[in-house]
Formats: C-alpha cells, sequence, structure tokens
C-alpha cells in the first residue's frame, strides 16, 4: 500500500456546477425557522426531513406530490427510501428515550398523511432477569447509525454503546412471522457508519459431474449471493458476514476509524470495496483489505462516492491573526481515485448534506449555516468524454486520456487512437524508447507499417526489433515483419538471438507435435476415461503452439538463415515445418548432400515424394544415377516410404487386409530422365519390367514412344557393327510389335529425324499406309519397289493404289526418265481394272514431259483396238433406234391421216368376247365398259394396260424438266440452303449430278443427225398433202361433232335447204323440219317449241320464253326412243359402243370406217378450251397430251418449218404436235365467233343483257334461283325434246 501526496495529483475541471437548482422551492416547504437535517431518495422522488419532524417531499418538476407532515415530534435524523417497493423510513431521537424509527408508505395517503406501517423503538440494552429486585436502569444508548438492505428484509442498527443490531424480516410489515431482532456484535463505543454490501461468490463442488453425451467430466460451479456488513467506529472498520441467520461472523479490517457520515461504498467501477475519509487521507478497501491510502490534509465532514469518482467535503480553512481556524464554509472536491486526479475543486456556501443520483443528474442539498443563508440544491454537470479529452489533449496529458478512455470502457480502436497520439508526440519530443513502448500497446489496432516507417533508419534498428518482437508476440506479423525482424538481428549481428529465436520456435512446434499426439491416442482410448481436459481446450493449445509461425514466415526465417550461413538451423526449421523442397533445395545447392537427399524423399509420403522427384530429380540423377533411378522406379510401380511400420495402427484392431500399391504415371518423371539417354533407357526398361512382374499388361503410349525415341537416338550414334544391329534390333522390336501402343505419326517422325527410313517403311506397312509408301519410293526414284508394292498390296479394295501409282509416275514436277516397265505395268493394271478413263490416261501422260510415245506405244495401240470394237457396237444400237423411231412416226402419221380399225373380239381384262357396250383406244386395247369401270382405279380418259408405261415416260421428263429448271451455278447452292450445306458444297458433286442430268448433252445436235433424211423436199411436200388432208378430216370431224340432231336430220331429208348459220336453234330446225320449210322463222325458242303439237295450249302472246319454257317442262315427262340413225348405225357392232344421236352416227359412218363411243371413246378429238360450251364434258387428253411435257426446255430445238414449237422436242410427242400444227383450232371450234354459236337466238334477242347464262348485274334473272334459270337443272322434269344437246 503506497500513499501518494495530493499535491502532486493533476488538476481539471471536468465537472461544473449550478447553484439554485430548486428555484428556492426548498426554502419555501420549510416552516418557521426550521432547518433541513437529512435528505435521501427514491423512487422518483426527493424526501427532506427538518429540524421540526416534518418530511418533504419533491418531484421532478419541484412540486410536492406528496403533503408535508410531521413525522416526528423531534428533530429527523435519518431518511431513507427503497427504490424497488414504497416504503419510507423515518428516525428521530426522543427526549429521555430511545430512538424512534418509523416506516411509512408514500404511496398510500390518508387523511393528507402517508399511512404509519410500523413504529419500532430499538434498545440494545438486555432485558432485566425476571426474579431480579427492582432496580434503577441505565439511560437507553441512542442510534448513531442505521442501514437498510435494498430489498427491506434486513435493518442494522448502530447504538453509541458499540452495539449493533440487526433486524430481519419485511420492514413493511409489523409483526411478520419468523421476524427476528437481536444484537449481533457489541464492539468499541461510537459506531459511526454501517453499510450493507452485496456481492456474488462462485464456489466449486468437490466432486466432478459426468457429461451426458460422453464427453470428459466437468466440475460444476454453483453461484451464491452473499451480505456482509461494514461497521466504522471512530477508531476501527469491521466486516460482518450476515448471510446465514444466527450465524454472523465478525472480523476486523482496519485499526483506522472516521467520523459519522465520512464513509461510503464505491459503486464498482474500480477495484475498490469501500472507501473512508480522515482528516490526514482517504483509505480504499477491496475485499482483501486495505487497499490503498491517498494523502491529503483538511477536516473532513463529508464523503460520497459516485461514478468513480469519491466526492470529499471539507472545512474551509480561515487565516485570522496569522492562526489557521475552521471557516463555516466548505470546500468540495471529487478525486478520481483509479486515474490519480482531481476532477473538480469548488467551494460551497453551507455544508453538503447529501449527493442525490435523480433525475438523471447529480444534485447536492446545502443546509442552511446562518439565518442569513437558506438551503438550496446544487446541479453538478460531468463534461462529456469528447471533452474531457479536448481538454487532456491541448495539456499534453496522454497518459491520463489513456487511463480515463480506459476506466469509461472505451472500445480498443479509441484507447489506441489516444496512444498513438501519445507516441506521435513523444517521437516528436525525441522520447524514442517511449514511443516505442506506447506503439507497442497500439497493437493490433494500429497498422504496423505507420510504426515500421518511422524506424527503419539503421540507428533505429533495435527499437524496431522490439516492436517487431511484440508483433510476433501476439501472432500478428506477416512474412515482411519476420524478414525485418531477421534482418535487424542480422545488421546488428546479434547470432545469439538468431538462434535463440529459431531454437524457441523448434521447441513450440515439438511440444505441439507431442502435445497433438497425445491428444490423438487420448481420443482413442475413449473420450471421458484417458483425458482430463475438453477437446476444445487441448485444440486450442495446439492451435496457440503452432500458430506463432505459418508456412510462408518460416520460409523467410530460412532465407535468411541461408544468407547468414545458418544452414543447420535452417535445415531444422524445414524440417519441423514439413517444408520439403526447401530442405532438398539446401541438401541439394548448399550443402550438396545428394545422397542425404535421396534418403530424406524415401522418407515422405507417397504424394510428396512424387512432386519432390520432379522438382530436384534431375539435379539427384546427375550426382546419385543409381540410387536416384531405384528410387524412381519404385514410385512408378509400388512405393513404401522408409519409415512407415510393418503393421499399421488401423490394422490393429480388424484383418489384415492387403493394401493397393501407390504408383504414379511412369511419364510422370520424363524430364527427370531425358537430360540422360541411357538413364531413361534403363528407367523405362525397369518399370516395363516391374509392371511385368506386377501382371500389369497394359502398355503407357506415352512410355513407348519415349522409348522408341532414345533408341532410334542411340542407333543414330552407334556406329555399324555389332552395336548397331543391337539397337536397331529393338527399334524394330517396338514397331513392329502390336500390342505397343505408338502413334505412328510420332513414330514415323522420329524415324525421319534420326534418319531411319526403314523404321517408317515399316510403320506405313503396318499400318496400311500405302500411298506414303509410293511417295517415297517415288521420291527416292526405285520406280521397281513401287510396282512391287502395288502388285503385293493392290488388288481387292486396294486397286487404287495402281492409280495412285500412275499419278505419280506421270508428274509433271518430277524432273528425271522413268523405268519403262514400271510405266507398261502400272498401265496395263489401270486399263485392265478400268480405274480410270482412257482420255484422263492420255491427259495424264501428255502433261508429263519425260515420257515418250514409245514409253506407252503398247497402251495406245491396245486402246486403240478396243474403241473401235466399242464403236462399232455403238453404231449398231444407234441404227436399231433410228428404224424404231421411224416405226413408231409412221404409226403416228396413220393415226393422224386415216382412222383406226379396232379388230379385237375379246376384252383385255376378263379376255372374253366383247359386247355391247364397250371401250376401245388407239393402242389396239378394247374393254367392256364394266370391265374398264372396275379395272380403271385412278384416269378414265387413259388405256389402263399402257397407263404404267406412261406414267413412267412422264415421271422421266418431269424429273428432266425440273432438273433443267433448278440448275444453279457451280460452286453455289439454293437460296434457301442452310450456311453448313453451302459450306459443305462440292464443285464436283454437283458436276456430275449434271451430268447425269444431261445438262451438257446437245439433243438437237443428235436429233438432227438422225433425221436429216426426213427433211428432203419430197418428204416435206408429201408431209404437207398429208397434213392438208388431215385437217379437212379433222374439221368435218368437229363440224358434225358440233352439229345437233335435228340439224343432222334436217340436213339429210333436205340437203339444199336454208338453214341459217350454224347458230340457228335446235327448236326452229324442229319447226322447219316438220313444216318442211325452206327458211326459219324468227320466234322465240320456247314459244316456237311450246306451239308443237300437244305441247301448249294456254300460250299467250305476253308469255315470257323462260316462263313457256318452265310450263313444258312442268307438263310432260321425258321418253327417250331410238333414234332411226342409231338403228342404222349397228350394222357394224364392232365400231360402235354406247348410244348416239341418229344423224351423228350417220355422219360419222360417212366420214370414217368406226366410230368410237360418245361418253367413252378416248379418241374423240378434243374441241379447243376457248369456246366450249358449258354443258360439254371436257375432252379427253390424246397421246401428245399424255406424254407431252409442260415446262421450259433447257435446249433450243432446230429451227425447221415444222418444229416451230420451242416447248417440245423431236421425239414421240413432237411428232404428233408438229403434225397438228397446220390445223387451225378457231376454224374447228363451233362457238370460236359469234355467228355459230347456237346459244346467240335462244332468247327473244341477242343482247346479252337478255342472256340467262351471262354474268353481271344486267342479267334480268339475278333475282331468281338456279333452277329457274337452267331449264335442265330438274332431272324429274328433264324432256330431251327441249335440250338442243340432247340425243
Amino acid at each position: 500500500m503506497g500513499s501518494l501526496p495530493v499535491l502532486q495529483w493533476r488538476k481539471f475541471e471536468f465537472v461544473d456546477i449550478e447553484e439554485g437548482a430548486d428555484n428556492g422551492v426548498l426554502d419555501g416547504l420549510l416552516k418557521g425557522n426550521s432547518s433541513v437535517t437529512c435528505v435521501c431518495n427514491g423512487r422518483g422522488l426527493v424526501f427532506v426531513g427538518d429540524s421540526s419532524g416534518y418530511v418533504h417531499s419533491l418531484s421532478r418538476s419541484l412540486h410536492s406530490p406528496v403533503p408535508s407532515y410531521p413525522a416526528h415530534e423531534t428533530a429527523i435524523v435519518f431518511l431513507w427510501a427503497a427504490d424497488s417497493s414504497s416504503v419510507l423510513l423515518t428516525m428521530a431521537h426522543c427526549a429521555g428515550e430511545c430512538s424512534e424509527i418509523k416506516v411509512w408508505a408514500p404511496d398510500r395517503i390518508h387523511e393528507e398523511q402517508p399511512i404509519l406501517l410500523r413504529v419500532l423503538r430499538p434498545d440494545s440494552r438486555p432485558p432485566p432477569p425476571r426474579n431480579a429486585a427492582s432496580a434503577a436502569l441505565p439511560p437507553a444508548p441512542r442510534v448513531t447509525a442505521v442501514s437498510v438492505h435494498p430489498n427491506v428484509n434486513m435493518l442494522a442498527l448502530g447504538f453509541s454503546c458499540g452495539s449493533v443490531m440487526l433486524y430481519r424480516g419485511d420492514l413493511a410489515k409489523d409483526r411478520e412471522r419468523g421476524s427476528t431482532s437481536r444484537v449481533i456484535v457489541t464492539l468499541s463505543p461510537g459506531i459511526t457508519n454501517l453499510h450493507f454490501h452485496l456481492s456474488t461468490q462462485t464456489y466449486t463442488a468437490h466432486a466432478p459431474s459426468r457429461s451426458r453425451k460422453g464427453g470428459p467430466a466437468t466440475t460444476p460451479a454453483v453461484s451464491v449471493q452473499t451480505t456482509s456488513l461494514l461497521v466504522t467506529t471512530d477508531n476501527n472498520v469491521y466486516y460482518i458476514a450476515c448471510t446465514q441467520k444466527d450465524k454472523e461472523s465478525t472480523r476486523e479490517v482496519d485499526s483506522v476509524g472516521c467520523r459519522s457520515g465520512c464513509s461510503a461504498l464505491a459503486d464498482g467501477r474500480n477495484d475498490n470495496l469501500f472507501v473512508l475519509a480522515r482528516d490526514d487521507a482517504i483509505y480504499s478497501y477491496s475485499s482483501e483489505g486495505r487497499a490503498g491510502c491517498y494523502v491529503f490534509p483538511g477536516t473532513k465532514q463529508r464523503l460520497f462516492c459516485h461514478r468513480g469518482y469519491a466526492v470529499v467535503t471539507t472545512a474551509a480553512a480561515a487565516t485570522a491573526a496569522g492562526a489557521i481556524t475552521v471557516s463555516s464554509k466548505s470546500v468540495c472536491t471529487m478525486y478520481d481515485l483509479s486515474n490519480k486526479l482531481i476532477a473538480a475543486s469548488f467551494s460551497l456556501p453551507a455544508p453538503l448534506l447529501a449527493l442525490l443520483q435523480e433525475w438523471g443528474a447529480l444534485y447536492g442539498v446545502c443546509a442552511s449555516n446562518s439565518a442569513s443563508s437558506a438551503p438550496s440544491m446544487l446541479l453538478f454537470r460531468e463534461k462529456d468524454l469528447h471533452t474531457k479529452m479536448e481538454i487532456l489533449f491541448k495539456k499534453n496529458q496522454y497518459d491520463v486520456a489513456v487511463s480515463l478512455a480506459k476506466g469509461q470502457s472505451v472500445s480498443g480502436e479509441g484507447v489506441a487512437e489516444i496512444l498513438k497520439q501519445y507516441g506521435d508526440w513523444l517521437y516528436s519530443k525525441g522520447d524514442l524508447t517511449m514511443a516505442v513502448h506506447q506503439y507497442i500497446k497500439t497493437i493490433p489496432y494500429l497498422e504496423p507499417s505507420y510504426v515500421i516507417k518511422k524506424f527503419l533508419s539503421s540507428e533505429h534498428m533495435a527499437l524496431l526489433a522490439e516492436y517487431l518482437e511484440a508483433l510476433h508476440a501476439r501472432n500478428l506479423h506477416s512474412p515482411d515483419h519476420s524478414s525485418l525482424l531477421l534482418n535487424c538481428y542480422t545488421r546488428n549481428k546479434h547470432h545469439n538471438r538468431i538462434q535463440a529465436f529459431i531454437q524457441k520456435h523448434s521447441e513450440q512446434v515439438t511440444h505441439a507435435k507431442k502435445l497433438k499426439e497425445s491428444h490423438g491416442s487420448s481420443r482413442g482410448c475413449g473420450a471421458g476415461r484417458c483425458s482430463t481436459f475438453s477437446r476444445n481446450s487441448v485444440n486450442n493449445a495446439i492451435n496457440s503452439c503452432c500458430s506463432q509461425f505459418s508456412s510462408s514466415d518460416v520460409e523467410v526465417l530460412v532465407s535468411v538463415c541461408r544468407e547468414s550461413g545458418f544452414y543447420e538451423e535452417a535445415l531444422q526449421l524445414t524440417s519441423l515445418h514439413a517444408l520439403h523442397s526447401l530442405h532438398l533445395e539446401l541438401l541439394c545447392n548448399d550443402t550438396k548432400q545428394h545422397l542425404k537427399a535421396v534418403l530424406y524423399i524415401r522418407s515422405l509420403s507417397f504424394e510428396s515424394a512424387c512432386e519432390q522427384m520432379v522438382a530436384h530429380g534431375a539435379v539427384l540423377a546427375r550426382s546419385c544415377p543409381d540410387e536416384t533411378l531405384e528410387l524412381l522406379i519404385e514410385l512408378a510401380t509400388d512405393y513404401t516410404p522408409d519409415n512407415t511400420p510393418i503393421v499399421g495402427e488401423a490394422s490393429l484392431d480388424t484383418y489384415l487386409s492387403s493394401k493397393e500399391p501407390e504408383c504414379a504415371a511412369p511419364e510422370l518423371f520424363e524430364s527427370v530422365v531425358c537430360s540422360d539417354s541411357l538413364l531413361a533407357i534403363r528407367y523405362i526398361e525397369g518399370v516395363t519390367k516391374r509392371q511385368a512382374q506386377q501382371g500389369k499388361h497394359q502398355p503407357v503410349r506415352r512410355l513407348y514412344e519415349m522409348l522408341l525415341a532414345e533408341y532410334l537416338h542411340q542407333l543414330e550414334q552407334a556406329e555399324e557393327g555389332v552395336v548397331r544391329e543391337a539397337w536397331e534390333h529393338k527399334v524394330l522390336g517396338i514397331i513392329s510389335e502390336p500390342r505397343h501402343p505408338v502413334d505412328p505419326s510420332l513414330a514415323c517422325l522420329l524415324c525421319d529425324r534420326h534418319k531411319y527410313p526403314q523404321g517408317k517403311l515399316l510403320i506405313w506397312l503396318h499400318h496400311r499406309m500405302y500411298s506414303e509408301m509410293l511417295q517415297y519410293h517415288m521420291s527416292i526414284g526405285d520406280d521397281a519397289a513401287l510396282v512391287s508394292l502395288c502388285e503385293a498390296e493392290g488388288t481387292g479394295s486396294n486397286r487404287a493404289l495402281w492409280l495412285t501409282a500412275l499419278r505419280l509416275l506421270t508428274s509433271p514436277h518430277i524432273d528425271r526418265p522413268r523405268d519403262q516397265r514400271a510405266l507398261q505395268a502400272v498401265l496395263a493394271r489401270v486399263d485392265e481394272f478400268e480405274l480410270l478413263p482412257a482420255m484422263e490416261v492420255i491427259d495424264l501422260l501428255s502433261a508429263c514431259g519425260n515420257i515418250t510415245l514409245g514409253d506407252v506405244r503398247v497402251y495406245l495401240t491396245r486402246l486403240a483396238d478396243r474403241e473401235e470394237a466399242v464403236t462399232a457396237a455403238q453404231q449398231t444400237i444407234v441404227d436399231d433406234y433410228v428404224k424404231q423411231s421411224e416405226s413408231i412416226r409412221g404409226q403416228i402419221d396413220a393415226i393422224q391421216s386415216s382412222g383406226v380399225v379396232f379388230t379385237d373380239s375379246k376384252c383385255d381384262v376378263c379376255k372374253k368376247e366383247l359386247e355391247f357396250p364397250t371401250v376401245h383406244f388407239f393402242c389396239k386395247h378394247s374393254f367392256h365398259q364394266h370391265c374398264f369401270v372396275s379395272y380403271c382405279s385412278s384416269s378414265e380418259d387413259e388405256c389402263p394396260v399402257c397407263l404404267p408405261r406412261h406414267n413412267e415416260i412422264r415421271d422421266a421428263l418431269k424429273t428432266q424438266a425440273s432438273d433443267r429448271a433448278n440448275v444453279v451455278s457451280f460452286g453455289e447452292t439454293e437460296a434457301d440452303d442452310s450456311n453448313e450445306r453451302a459450306s459443305e458444297c462440292d464443285v464436283f458433286q454437283q458436276l456430275s449430278e449434271y451430268l447425269a442430268r444431261g445438262l451438257f448433252t446437245d439433243y438437237s445436235a443428235a436429233l438432227a443427225a438422225q433425221t436429216v433424211h426426213l427433211h428432203t423436199p419430197a418428204t416435206k411436200a408429201a408431209r404437207r398433202q398429208r397434213d392438208a388432208a388431215a385437217a379437212a378430216a379433222l374439221e368435218s370431224s368437229h363440224s358434225s361433232y358440233a352439229a345437233t340432231e335435228s340439224r343432222l336430220r334436217l340436213k339429210e331429208s333436205r340437203p339444199h335447204a336454208a338453214l341459217g348459220s350454224s347458230t340457228t336453234s335446235e327448236g326452229r330446225l324442229r319447226q322447219a323440219a316438220s313444216a318442211r320449210l325452206d327458211t326459219l322463222g324468227t320466234e322465240g325458242e320456247g314459244r316456237i317449241r311450246a306451239q308443237e303439237p300437244g305441247k301448249g295450249s294456254n300460250i299467250t302472246s305476253s308469255s315470257s320464253e323462260a316462263r313457256l319454257r318452265q310450263q313444258q317442262l312442268q307438263s310432260r315427262g321425258g321418253v327417250n326412243t331410238v333414234a332411226e340413225g342409231r338403228v342404222r348405225a349397228t350394222d357394224s357392232p364392232s365400231s360402235v359402243t354406247v348410244p348416239q344421236a341418229e344423224a351423228r352416227l350417220r355422219t360419222q359412218g360417212n366420214k370414217f370406217g368406226s366410230v368410237a363411243s360418245s361418253p367413252g371413246v378416248r379418241s374423240k378429238p378434243s374441241s379447243p378450251a376457248r369456246g366450249r360450251s358449258p354443258f360439254e364434258r371436257p375432252s379427253p387428253t390424246s397421246l401428245h397430251d399424255q406424254i407431252t411435257v409442260t415446262g421450259p426446255a433447257p435446249l433450243k430445238p432446230m429451227s425447221r418449218g415444222r418444229y416451230d414449237d420451242a416447248s417440245n422436242m423431236e421425239s414421240i410427242s413432237a411428232a404428233v404436235a408438229n403434225s397438228r400444227a397446220k390445223v387451225k383450232l378457231a376454224d374447228t371450234n363451233p362457238f370460236e365467233s359469234e355467228a355459230g354459236n347456237p346459244f346467240g337466238d335462244d332468247f327473244e334477242t341477242e343482247d346479252s343483257d337478255n342472256n340467262a347464262f351471262a354474268g353481271g348485274d344486267k342479267s334480268p334473272f339475278k333475282n331468281e334461283s338456279k333452277d329457274d334459270l337452267n331449264p335442265f337443272g330438274d332431272g324429274n322434269d328433264y324432256d330431251s325434246n327441249l335440250n338442243p344437246f340432247g340425243e
């Protein structure tokens, strides 16, 4: 315990005081000459006791919520209000009697005063014995100190005689069951102060408890709240433990006492528990005893504790006549005992009775010390922390600022900022050592680079090392910091520090490893049985030991050690931290211990060994090749570390099982052995041999390719003799062995590189790469070998080898004479296998300037003989085609110029005798009508027997026409083709397709050559005569077909009668025939018909033509009779099929020798499409229509007189078309002109407005139904006599 004079404490103004905070309200509450004697606060109210025994109350608004009331008859000396409940305790000294204590309920007002709950008159004197004689008792001692428990369940009283009485029970209840009161201890006279102190203590149970989850055993902790009573007298301080009832214990804490009101409990902001003030000093106490003594003189009047401050009021010293006396005024000083400073000091007009922490502030109440001064309230305003810091920074009191910030729970960043400013100030003053100490305190909040920059000069290396050591101690360093620290050691030649640093680190790592191993073994024994620590605590211990340095830090340490020459320490660090690469670099490059490096790699795990061997194997192979080679073979086949136990720990509790060998890919170590060819061969052969022993028969391609390269390298360097033969044997063994997966392209490249063509030829032969072999033989001029290869391999599917050989022999780029025998042999084989057309062969031969005619004389002679034979055979075929074409043209001419006689008497379907009705075709096929209908499935206009052949011809022509129409430029595609097809377009493929379509064949020239004899002058004249006769016959046929029955009968009966034009109506003709008239009338058609006998009796002149016809349709039914002409036509049954009109049959009988059937005849000439009657059936197609294909022709035909139609070629269809070209279609069409239209006078006028069949809005029947407009619409009312087209 040390003491510090108050003169050395720094004084600041952290608290301001404001007088008159009550605005005179407190003085107004007092009555008469009363004065304030005591003050307390609780539950938001301030209670004031005066010398008259009254109790007054004040709220925050300075009003009295509880009216003033007389509590005692004498002055009140003690007031206490509870915060947890509405309880007010008052005490006064009665005259001649013991002290009186009353308990009130301020919130329960009755008759303008609170309800009195309880009255206590404590007496510490022991009761007199019952059998003792009455005697005068000593006066009752007064209560000098009072303390109430915060829970209002205990009351401690101190008497003037030194006794301490303790009440237990609820003070707010009178006569509560279980409440007791007794004197617990009697101390020295004059009890000055009593204080209840509450604390929480944690006790550990003796028996450990086991975890429910099977974890390690834990020791339970029990927290117990204890209650103690601190007692002060004038000369002593006592501690009484009163937690347990009737088991109180007392001990003396100090032999220093204080007067009443000069002690207080600390608020727990520091380690102080209790503070008391004497005239000489202030003493603080903790749970262990006296904690500190702060010496400063002065008569102490009051002591209060508030937020870490000790507020002390002392009597002001006054000087009178050279002597120091005590003044009536007081001085209030606020001491910060933790930070050793004076927060504020100011004088008071009167002694301070109490400090009240209420209404969110600190208030003080001063009593009146004379008649002139009135009681008042003071308001203490403490400045905020920011303002305090500004005051301290202005005075450079950084140490006080740090202490103050820590005391007020400022964050670590805030404290670090203050320390940084403190260090900067010290650095500016030149105190670098203290500055470093302050900077060290800023760790880990301040960036280390800020401090390092200040001490980078050489004279400050020691201070920088000190700061860096602090960083390493807290594990907040980086690799750069470690490097800088070791550089500081190196510059200052502190070798001992480097060794100590590394040794300490090694010990920590070793301890961590042992701790980890022991932790693993304890876990194997079972949790809770072998371990006394929890798993988390063990892991934390391991991490704390291992986390001081990371791997990057160790690398920095190793580099510094290598630079300084501490190789053993560097090897120790790398071994401890498993930095295998650095360890091997030290062994190989620094210490040159290569064999030790190989042994070190053998002790590593499989993955680490492979990695390190790839990195350092090349250096080791040059120094110790045998040991390195053995290690490489083991890594590639079956590797086991040297430090591996025979039986693993995992196999102790289970059955022994075979473990799969760990091996790497053999090509992984290619970079290790590639610098030494012989070493690489030994490695690969050793690996393959070891793999064969292990039963691994799957070869590795890369391994054999590497072996082949090394063999070829040795073969190239070997001289002629046994050694070269041995290497060549090995090379051929790899190439010829099919189980060796060597890439042929790479093998050929290696053979070229090492100048070994025999290997390349063997590879090509095994992989059937004959084209490459041919090119090689051609390049070296060995034509005989080329032919030999083709003879051996150019059969079957490989016949194209002969063609390749021919192209090579005839290549114009080879400037040397060819072997005549080889060339003749190749040409013979190409001709024999028909590999290339003769013209292309000749083109190849002619392109080569080194081949003479004598070299190919035999081939050309043989070719000419064969071509002559082929030409003769083809000429014979052409002559046959010409004869067939002449025959077909003769048939066509016969059909066009004369009639066709159908002599077939049997049906081509059922093979029975023909019976009417029959169907005949110009192809001489005849059918029964019912057979034709059942047999014909697709078209009724064509012969069903010839239809398949005609369809084939039509399809071929359509395909040819469409192909010609779709011709595009070579190398291009149609517009709708995709980009993919366009990118894959093959010009030669398109060319072959167009050749197949006949695009480049000159059909016109060939046709002209074949038909030149048909265009002589005599032939042309005969053909013109034949065409004129055919046109006349065709015109008469059309006229006979277009004439109606009545017209033909009239023509037959009166040939010289005037029948009018060809458009005369049917009704007029009948009228002329019945009346024997030579001229025709002009009446309407319907009226003429209605006037026929028996057809109309109710005819008026105003009846319209259409109405007359409608009456005719409704008045009679149609009766069909066979006409005479039809009977006459039956004389030739072989030429008549179905019934026709009489006169028509007569006319046809006069024109032709035979007639086809009306609806089924397929040889009937078709009327032109223009001017066709709407009631006429479409004419059947002719042979020309059946075989002629529409569409543009890609080739222009020869310009001859008879071949004006550019859309037809000279074929069968062209001949038919040209024979009809001279016929005028307009002359054969009876409906072409207005005069020949039979519908011109069907109505009363010839105006188109009255035409029932005319379209447009002018039709008079536009609002009538279709049945009214069509006189032949109803089948039931049909009359054949009224139909001008009827039979």
